[in-house]
């Protein structure tokens, strides 16, 4: 029986250290970026809200540029632009980060964030996924999710 109480304080002890170590990293991913991707994407939404294919794409990586057909690419934004100017924005929720493989065999980091913003024809979640290049971010990929693009 004293076998078993011990089996069990420890396996609760090895739990809730776990838990307690994802926390820390997590909030350690959140701080690390936070000073530089947070104003980075509060600069880039009212940019990418002009819907401008253009300039939206000024803002991304040359891989991705690469992988998406300008006609294509309009398309998409034609549909997003469905939803009118942009009247406001809630703070950059970080989501996670994510490591990718390069062409030239390295690897970047993915880092994810969600934004509430409030389009003149509804509500919407932005999730933009920024890549670090040259000390700055430049953006990987966008979405836009809303019930009004859905109802079209």
């Amino acid at each position: 029986m004293k076998k078993l109480i011990i089996f069990l304080l420890v396996w609760v002890i090895a739990v809730v250290s776990g838990i307690v170590g994802v926390k820390v990293y997590k909030q350690h991913q959140i701080s690390k970026y936070a000073v530089d991707a947070v104003p980075y994407v509060k600069k880039v939404i009212p940019e990418i809200s002009q819907w401008d294919p253009v300039a939206i794409r000024s803002l991304m990586t040359e891989q991705t540029l690469q992988s998406l057909s300008p006609e294509k690419f309009s398309r998409i934004i034609e549909i997003f632009s469905q939803m009118g100017e942009l009247q406001s924005m809630e703070e950059p929720v970080f989501v996670q980060t994510d490591s990718l493989p390069t062409a030239g065999g390295g690897n970047q980091m993915l880092v994810r964030y969600t934004v509430k913003a409030r389009y003149r024809k509804g509500d919407a979640i932005l999730t933009l996924n920024l890549v670090e290049e040259q000390g700055g971010f430049r953006v990987a990929y966008f979405n836009l999710s809303s019930e009004v693009l859905t109802q079209q």
